[in-house]
């Protein structure tokens, strides 16, 4: 069994006595303990000893969580609750190590009552299953009693997305955790790295979030602290707009129009476009307002061809952005007004000095005479 996972995220196992558990229930004889190498949480399991009530330990078993279970017993009816106590995986202990009967003496011991404890690191290369997968499923069903709770937060999705980044394992809960997510995203501040997490777990989970929608951005409005490391899956997010955010260092909103624009321009300058000559139905952007000192606001979203006027139009109609962010976009967009204005005035002056040096050459030629200088002849005697 490989444990390149939990190797990768230095994860361990240790099985040892527990004290919160000594005369709970006399079957016990243990806790298997999981640790997440990544946050350093713990997850206990208890280790039941078949025989120890005849003084004599034949075998051990152990129950871990199972997630896609658990959700199928709710949608049967159940309380989660009772799913979680009924949806388990059945272990004895060589299913999870192997020469665990080096381990049995200690076990029966502390069973019977004749040592108060006993703890062993147990190597991964002696584990008989992925300890990273049980791990994950003991996360998710953590999750599962938190959202419940309605106590779910940003740091567990976090933790859960860093766990499991990079995993191609996928888990039929979409319908448990997509609205928590949405709501947690909606309601918090992320970096491009965090989005990247999050994004992870929620493909993990199957929760369906289309971090590079239309209509999750323009809900969301993430703030963004600066350039970072934005590793979406999905397609929708233009690729050069992600490779120009990642080495953005503007200090002026920019803007990405999708299939028009080849890189991040004033914003101003982009909004005055005349969208009618090009070919796209939807125009869809990207705006970054980079602000010294505070988060970089990244917003996205589109519109029907003719729908508004411009992208400002549709910010401005839609509440899209608060009224702060409006005034520096105007801001931007009249100052390019102004820009054009002048360039207009300039060019129309130039046109009409040249139209009026072309009409004195016409005039020149048409008398085919210079005109007469005015010469005072001097007589200088000698």
């Amino acid at each position: 069994m490989t444990q390149e996972k939990a190797l990768q995220r230095k994860h361990s196992l240790k099985i040892m006595a527990s004290k919160a558990s000594q005369g709970y229930d006399i079957d016990e004889v243990g806790i298997f303990i999981l640790k997440n190498g990544i946050t350093g949480k713990e997850h206990g399991v208890g280790m039941l000893g078949e025989g120890i009530e005849n003084d004599f330990l034949t075998n051990v078993s152990l129950y871990t969580n199972e997630p896609e279970e658990i959700i199928r017993f709710t949608r049967e009816g159940m309380s989660l609750d009772e799913a979680v106590s009924n949806a388990l995986n059945d272990y004895v202990l060589s299913d999870l190590i192997k020469n665990e009967k080096e381990l049995w003496t200690d076990m029966e011991d502390y069973g019977l009552g004749f040592t108060a404890s006993y703890e062993y690191d147990i190597p991964l290369s002696e584990m008989n299953v992925d300890l990273h997968d049980l791990i994950v499923k003991e996360e998710i069903t953590d999750l599962l009693i938190k959202n419940e709770k309605g106590a779910l937060m940003k740091e567990d999705v976090l933790d859960f997305g860093k766990l499991i980044e990079g995993d191609d394992t996928c888990y039929d809960l979409g319908d448990k955790f997509k609205e928590p997510i949405q709501n947690i995203l909606k309601e918090n501040r992320f970096d491009a790295k965090e989005l990247a997490v999050i994004n992870s777990a929620s493909q993990t989970l199957n929760a369906d979030i289309n971090f590079n929608s239309f209509v999750v951005s323009k809900e969301i409005l993430q703030n963004m602290k600066g350039p970072g490391t934005i590793d979406f899956k999905e397609k929708s997010y233009p690729k050069e707009f992600l490779e120009k955010f990642q080495e953005l260092n503007a200090i002026e909103p920019v803007m990405y129009i999708h299939g028009i624009s080849t890189e991040l321009r004033p914003f101003g300058e982009m909004n005055n476009l005349d969208f009618d000559q090009y070919k796209q139905e939807q125009i869809a952007y990207f705006v970054a307002i980079p602000s010294e000192g505070k988060e970089t606001l990244l917003i996205s979203s589109q519109y029907e061809k003719g729908e508004y006027i411009h992208p400002l139009h549709q910010l401005e109609k839609e509440q899209l952005v608060n009224k702060e962010t409006y005034q520096v976009l105007e801001n931007g967009y009249h100052e390019e007004l102004l820009k054009q204005d002048e360039v207009y005035i300039k060019n129309f002056a130039n046109r009409l000095r040249a139209d009026s040096h072309k009409e004195d050459s016409l005039e020149f030629g048409e008398n085919k005479q210079p005109p007469k200088a005015n010469n005072i002849e001097i007589e200088i005697e000698r």
